[in-house]
């Protein structure tokens, strides 16, 4: 019974054997330890570079190269001629990219409210008057059949009652002149432009100039958010001319230099030698050395908003302090297994 005692697994080993085996349980341990803690460590610094990943692609991004607004461009210099256009076209959005949108509103009843395209080139048909060869003008339609469904009026025709074809600017503008086709009979009609609060800025007349007649009206008005032309009878018009105000740049005002005025210059004491005024030494002054300033410390304020690259000792503390308590434990432990071996005699 004694000698199968001393065979047993437990009692065999030598001190030597016990001790290699001990440094190698602690060995495996403490690199399990380190490596659950350095995935710890990686998953959040993962974590922090996507964020600043993400940070740097929201604030990324070129500023645009044009005066923008609600989504449009406007020029500094442009002229609805309405060029391009088919005849018969419903007026509305076709300016949208530069920022001008079209309405009307039509006198008498039973008339649409719609602007469309005339063609002033084509061979006359029921309005010669209107025929003034100056390409496409937008009239006051009479209706809107369209029997093909193509989208274009049929057959463009004016309202006789006139009404008001407006033109709304994204924002504010400057509107040179247009021309007015046919005003023919009746006392003159009127363009009005309007600012953003509705206020009128300017009203220009348009007057008589006999049947199918071209003639210039000048605006020349800046701040214009609204352009109204308003007739009451037959008639047409082209050549929108309006742009986008620069912003002022004000001058810098130039500060004038001081001037000393001249002392007085002494005259001769009567009487007397000549006296001289002895010559004053020079001033010296002293010129207290300027201190150098140290770099400025970055501060918070300075860093980017989503962070810029956390530090590993600062990022996930909660980890870090569960992995410590861990590694100490075990360390302690496996101390105690060393200073109190089982299985020893």
């Amino acid at each position: 019974m004694s000698s199968f005692s001393n065979n047993l697994p437990g009692r065999c080993f030598q001190p030597q054997a016990q001790a290699a085996f001990r440094a190698s349980l602690f060995l495996r341990l403490a690199m399990l330890t380190t490596a659950a803690v350095a995935g710890l460590f990686l998953a959040d610094s993962g974590t922090s570079l996507a964020a600043n990943d993400s940070s740097h692609s929201t604030r990324g991004g070129s500023a645009p190269t044009s005066v923008s607004l609600e989504g449009t461009e406007c020029p500094s210099s442009f002229v609805i001629d309405f060029a391009g256009l088919p005849r018969g076209s419903v007026l509305g959005e076709q300016y949208a990219a530069v920022g001008v949108h079209i309405f009307a509103v039509a006198n008498g009843a039973g008339y649409p409210n719609a602007a469309i395209v005339f063609d002033s080139n084509a061979p006359p048909t029921h309005d010669p008057d209107l025929a003034v060869d100056v390409g496409n003008i937008a009239i006051l339609a009479k209706n809107l059949d369209d029997a093909n469904n193509d989208g274009l009026v049929d057959d463009p025709d004016e309202n006789n009652f006139g009404g008001r074809q407006i033109f709304v600017f994204d924002q504010p503008v400057r509107v040179g002149s247009f021309l007015f086709i046919d005003k023919d009979h009746g006392v003159p009609d009127r363009a009005v432009a309007y600012d953003s609060s509705g206020k009128v800025i300017m009203e220009a007349a348009i007057p008589l100039a006999g049947n199918g007649s071209v003639q210039s009206i000048a605006i020349n008005a800046d701040g214009v958010r609204r352009l109204e032309i308003v007739y009451r009878d037959s008639g047409g018009l082209t050549g929108v001319e309006f742009g986008c105000q620069a912003p002022l740049v004000p001058s810098p005002t130039p500060t004038p230099a001081p001037t000393s005025a001249p002392g007085p210059t002494p005259g001769p004491t009567p009487g007397g030698p000549t006296a001289t005024s002895p010559t004053p030494a020079p001033a010296i002054a002293l010129v207290e050395p300027t201190p150098t300033s140290s770099p400025a410390a970055l501060g918070i304020a300075a860093l980017p908003s989503a962070g810029g690259g956390a530090g590993v000792f600062t990022s996930r503390p909660f980890e870090l302090a569960l992995g410590l308590v861990i590694f100490v434990l075990l360390a302690g432990g496996l101390g105690m297994l060393l200073a109190n071996p089982r299985g020893r005699d």
